[in-house]
C-alpha cells in the first residue's frame, strides 16, 4: 500500500518536472517568449528609424541630397566622385 502511494507521488513529481506542462517545458517556453520579445523590440526600433528616415526625406532637403549622393552617386557641379572597389579577399603571398 505504501509502495503504491510512493509510486503515485513519484509519478506526479516526474510529470510536474518533465511532463507536457512541466517545469522544463515552461522554462523552455519562457526562453522562447524572451527571444521573441527581444526580436519584437529590435523590429520596433528599426521601424522607428525607418519612420524617422521617411519624415526626414519628406521634409529635409539635406536628407534627400545625402540619399541621392549615396545611392545614385550624384555629385554637385564641379565635384568628382571616386568609387573604390568593394572589399575583396586580399591575396596573401605564399609562405616559404
Amino acid at each position: 500500500m505504501l509502495a503504491g502511494y510512493a509510486a503515485v507521488i513519484l509519478s506526479l513529481l516526474v510529470l510536474g518536472i518533465a511532463g507536457e506542462n512541466g517545469y522544463f517545458e515552461r522554462r523552455a517556453q519562457r526562453r522562447e517568449i524572451q527571444a521573441v520579445s527581444a526580436e519584437i523590440e529590435k523590429v520596433r526600433q528599426e521601424n522607428q528609424q525607418l519612420n524617422q528616415a521617411i519624415r526626414d526625406l519628406r521634409s529635409d532637403p539635406r536628407a534627400i541630397e545625402e540619399l541621392a549622393r549615396e545611392r545614385l552617386r550624384l555629385a554637385r557641379p564641379g565635384e568628382v566622385i571616386i568609387t573604390l572597389p568593394q572589399n575583396q579577399p586580399s591575396a596573401t603571398p605564399p609562405r616559404p
